[in-house]
């Protein structure tokens, strides 16, 4: 009877967590901007401390790069600045780094199951919904904060998803929203460098779910400089993929293109006067995967380590603080009252707290 009971209350309070409660409260929105770039499946241990030693020296890649010199240092320092220049050259002088376990740094899922659509969820919603344990296409239920501020006056039209993952219009919802989603064009990529574009025939994906993430990266740019969006999420997958393709090697070359892509974004941000010092750009993963030699390709409820993820930001309203090295505990939920801070819209955060309340963004 007891068991009955919780799982009823749990049903109940999955149908109303991820939901935006409006206030009668008048929002008063500032001239900010938000871009939310998303690494899918990308480990912390990667992020902070480069190529790891045991699974480079087993992995093969699908392209003609010696790995081993690519990615490889004795030296932490310089081994995740060879993974992630711009990560490490520039946001990490300029913005913040969160989730580094060494020094406590914790970030986490709250989510039970660790997967890319409960992750999402959570992410945008601010809330957890136990309802969802798998990646089905099925419309979400709860209501993102992209749908939420789509709504307002201030920010209508100009609240957009374009994303590597087909599974997006599902999770944002599209049907009920209205969003703008971009999953699966085929933009020009002539202005993107030879030597990355050989990556677009590198990489394979499964099913045709998941467009390259160059193909993202240039629906990017173009909507960006022709439509000037306030709040844009830009989901990267060629990290998840490959992973679960058990290709170290294309994992890693995901993730330098990742981090390549994240700083084409910013030094288009920087060159149009729209978004120059009114920008703010909060950059993070939906799961995490495992620690182990035999499981790092893997992420759910049973295996360790999918919950652990990372953070970071750079741009207006953000301290300088590099990788942070004190002990802190966060969680994914709190990337929606995040983005609301920076946009100063508050009534969504019900069920979420920005990262102010931590000391590690200004306090406006």
């Amino acid at each position: 009877m007891k068991l009955a009971l919780v799982a009823v209350l749990l049903f109940l309070y999955s149908k109303t967590v991820g939901y935006a409660v409006v206030t009668e409260r008048k929002e008063r929105p500032n001239e900010n901007k938000v871009f939310v770039i998303t690494l899918d499946g990308f480990r912390w241990q990667e992020f902070f401390k480069g190529a790891d030693e045991v699974l480079l020296k087993e992995a093969s890649v699908s392209s003609k790069m010696d790995l081993k010199k690519t990615f490889w240092d004795d030296d932490v320092a310089i081994r995740r600045r060879k993974l992630m220049p711009f990560t490490w050259d520039v946001i990490a002088q300029q913005g913040l780094l969160l989730g580094n376990r060494a020094y406590g740094s914790k970030v986490n899922v709250s989510n039970l199951y660790a997967l890319s659509y409960a992750g999402y969820n959570e992410m945008f919603t601010g809330g957890t919904d136990f309802t969802i344990f798998s990646n089905r296409k099925i419309r979400n239920q709860n209501v993102s904060f992209l749908e939420h501020i789509n709504k307002l006056p201030q920010f209508k039209g100009k609240v957009a998803a374009i994303t590597s993952w087909d599974v997006f219009p599902y999770i944002f919802n599209k049907t009920r929203s209205r969003l703008y989603i971009d999953c699966n064009s085929k933009p020009d990529v002539s202005h993107i460098p030879v030597s990355m574009r050989q990556l677009m025939d590198d990489h394979s994906v499964r099913d045709g779910a998941v467009r390259n993430d160059l193909f993202t990266f240039a629906a990017a740019k173009e909507y960006i400089t022709k439509n000037l969006p306030r709040l844009l999420h830009i989901g990267l997958s060629g990290t998840d993929e490959a992973a679960h393709q058990h290709k170290y090697g294309d994992y890693l070359q995901q993730a330098h293109l990742a981090d390549k892509i994240i700083g084409w974004l910013w030094q288009l941000t920087q060159k149009l006067p729209y978004y120059r010092d009114h920008i703010t750009f909060i950059i993070t993963t939906d799961h995490g995967r495992g620690s182990k030699r035999s499981n790092w390709n893997k992420h759910n409820f049973w295996i360790k380590g999918s919950s652990e993820t990372w953070m970071a930001l750079i741009g207006n309203g953000v301290k300088q603080m590099g990788e942070y090295k004190g002990r802190i505990q966060l969680y994914q939920k709190q990337v929606a009252g995040t983005i609301g801070y920076f946009l100063n819209v508050r009534s969504f955060n019900n069920y979420t707290m920005p990262l102010t309340c931590l000391g590690v963004i200004d306090d406006r």
